[in-house]
């Protein structure tokens, strides 16, 4: 659906994988036949995504190069049968308090194999100088 693919998850159960694109920013699933199927606008630039086991989720962090921080750096779950998406937890808010370092994106995600959590690897930076690189935090995210 786009001119670059970003990203691609490994196949689910069904040999389904599920991916973003590049200009413009959409996500969609790609059968085990070669069938396309657009999903969803992602809500932008996106590097990373994880399938969590059973195929029925996949997580991913919107505006990876530097700019996730002015979201709330939002962790986001997208259902692959519908495209919903839906907010699990905005880092920023969290993070910068607690460690004086503003959140701009991820280039990692990953959901562990139970299910119950998700990684995700942020650059950030000194919100004093609005740099967004140089540090590298790990959020773990425990799903309810």
């Amino acid at each position: 659906p786009g001119s670059i693919l970003r990203w691609a998850t490994p196949p689910d159960d069904s040999d389904t994988m599920y991916a973003v694109s590049r200009d413009p920013a959409v996500f969609f699933s790609i059968g085990a036949e070669g069938d396309i199927t657009e999903l969803a606008s992602a809500q932008g630039y996106t590097t990373s995504m994880a399938l969590a086991p059973g195929g029925g989720t996949f997580y991913y962090v919107p505006d990876a190069h530097g700019a996730a921080w002015k979201n709330g750096t939002s962790l986001i779950a997208v259902d692959t049968a519908t495209g919903e998406e839906t907010v699990v937890v905005e880092l920023n808010p969290l993070i910068e308090p607690a460690l004086g370092l503003r959140t701009g994106g991820t280039y990692n995600v990953l959901v562990d194999p139970s299910g119950e959590r998700v990684f995700v690897g942020l650059n950030a930076g000194d919100p004093d100088t609005r740099d967004t690189f140089g540090e590298i935090v790990l959020a773990i995210v425990t799903l309810e």
